[in-house]
């Protein structure tokens, strides 16, 4: 059921009217309670607040999703970050997470790795993730592939790519 209340952080789709941001996406799947949170009101967040600070009560166990899109490999204090994630989201919500992967040098702080999101977002973190893809910008077929858990499979998913590659995962508040 996805009429929940969404936080989304740091929006900005490409050709998509840049004034609605993620809003096209959450009314086409009829959610409820749309609200934002950035550092500054220069965007119009309804929340207003740097994460690399621990996130106010006001915000604790409200969300029953958080979309990152382009806010993590921005943000300095990762482990804040994920920490703040945790305590946004309600038990067995979800966070809906877009990073760069590799060949953007010059684009945030960060590039992450597969394994970055399986360990960072582990259940001793109180998570779990349950989709992981990664998709090049440019591959042959348009291919996205789809990752397992190192520690699961016993080995590391060596993958080389030669454009910007994006992760996309899907994980749930445990």
């Amino acid at each position: 059921d996805w009429s929940s209340d969404v936080c989304s952080s740091d929006l900005n789709f490409g050709n998509y009217n840049y004034e609605e941001y993620a809003d096209f996406f959450f009314k086409l799947l009829k959610t409820k309670n749309n609200v934002s949170l950035d550092v500054s009101r220069y965007e119009g967040a309804e929340f207003i607040h740097d994460l690399n600070d621990p996130v106010s009560r006001e915000i604790s166990n409200k969300f029953d999703v958080i979309l990152d899109s382009g806010s993590l490999e921005h943000i300095f204090d990762t482990l804040q970050v994920i920490q703040n994630y945790n305590q946004m989201l309600r038990l067995g919500g979800k966070l809906l997470l877009i990073i760069p992967a590799n060949n953007q040098m010059g684009h945030g702080f960060y590039q992450f790795s597969p394994e970055f999101v399986f360990r960072a977002f582990s259940k001793v973190n109180g998570f779990e993730v349950n989709q992981l893809y990664i998709k090049p910008k440019v591959s042959p077929f348009n291919l996205w592939y789809k990752l397992k858990d190192p520690e699961t499979l016993g080995a590391r998913q060596e993958i080389k790519t030669f454009s910007a590659t994006m992760i996309y995962a899907e994980i749930t508040k445990i």
